[in-house]
């Protein structure tokens, strides 16, 4: 799964606006400058997979534009965005005004000028062939807006949660989520009938499983988390989440355990926590006992948090 992440801090901030805007131009085809304000500050992630593109944007007050000159050299793909935070208001050709806010999603053509301005956005978005659509038998035309939906809440979700991944992963992981983020993509577009029935077995299902992860991974320093308190979170099942986690091989338990240790190595090998003591960082993990958290990160890296911390050890 190939790709970049990009921040503006990283740029001269004398020369910040004029280079952001360079960088953008030409890998994204957009132009972008500040609105209200000289300064212009965005991040950036992009991930490429199976015959789609992955694309997460945070940004100050901003105005972006496309023109026909940058519509030319690009695909007729289609490009569904979901507005994770802030707003937009703006116009697209052949669709008019339009505005969208936090919670809400469109699609449009990659083909189609517009310019809009966007209010401390944050987007996430998937550029998908439109063939795809066509093949689920949708007729999208050049825009539409979206209703909010579940599908379109975890397929924001889900795309938020793979654009902040940065491990490497193999052929055929890549290819299951190809296919999940096609099925759940289709399925926020409206698609019906057996294919509609296959793709929410498997897209629904994927992009459940991701924000339930990362729910708990957010919550890891809460030592109660719990398989009940996923479910409430999910509104679905304390079954329903066991089971999930079955056919991954591992529980519930065991998923939030070996979060838990991963961290505390990542910590305790981390130089800005050297002076986080370790019973500190054993309860920053979640851990309420420390007697308990020193035997099962033995049994889980051979060595004990101190030696860990000594040698510097990779995991």
């Amino acid at each position: 799964m190939g790709g970049f992440f990009f921040s503006s801090s990283a740029l001269p901030e004398k020369n910040r606006a004029r280079e952001s805007r360079d960088l953008l131009a030409e890998h994204m085809m957009i132009d972008i400058t500040p609105f209200g304000t000289p300064n212009l500050d965005f991040q950036i992630s992009c991930r490429q997979l199976e015959g789609m593109s992955l694309v997460r944007f945070a940004a100050s007050t901003i105005r972006m534009s496309r023109d026909r000159g940058m519509s030319a050299k690009l695909d007729d793909d289609l490009e569904l965005s979901v507005m994770m935070g802030g707003s937009a208001r703006g116009t697209i050709s052949r669709l008019g005004d339009y505005s969208y806010r936090a919670g809400q999603s469109m699609i449009h053509s990659s083909t189609s000028p517009g310019t809009f301005v966007a209010v401390n956005p944050t987007i996430s978005m998937l550029k998908f062939p439109r063939l795809w659509a066509e093949a689920a038998g949708l007729d999208l035309g050049a825009y539409a807006s979206l209703p909010k939906t579940a599908e379109l809440s975890y397929l924001g979700q889900y795309l938020a949660f793979l654009t902040t991944q940065d491990q490497d992963i193999s052929p055929s992981v890549a290819s299951s989520l190809s296919t999940h983020l096609a099925d759940l993509c289709l399925l926020s577009l409206g698609a019906t009938g057996d294919f509609a029935d296959i793709a929410r077995r498997r897209g629904l299902k994927a992009a459940r499983m991701a924000a339930i992860k990362a729910f708990i991974r957010k919550h890891l320093a809460d030592g109660r988390i719990s398989l009940d308190d996923v479910a409430l979170y999910q509104k679905i099942s304390p079954r329903y989440v066991r089971a999930l986690f079955e056919e991954e091989g591992t529980s519930f338990s065991d998923y939030v355990l070996e979060q838990r240790l991963v961290s505390a190595a990542e910590k305790l090998t981390t130089k800005c926590d050297g002076q986080t003591s370790i019973t500190a960082v054993a309860y920053a993990c979640g851990f309420n006992d420390l007697s308990y958290f020193n035997r099962v990160f033995k049994r889980r890296f051979a060595m004990t948090p101190r030696d860990m911390r000594k040698h510097g050890n990779t995991f």
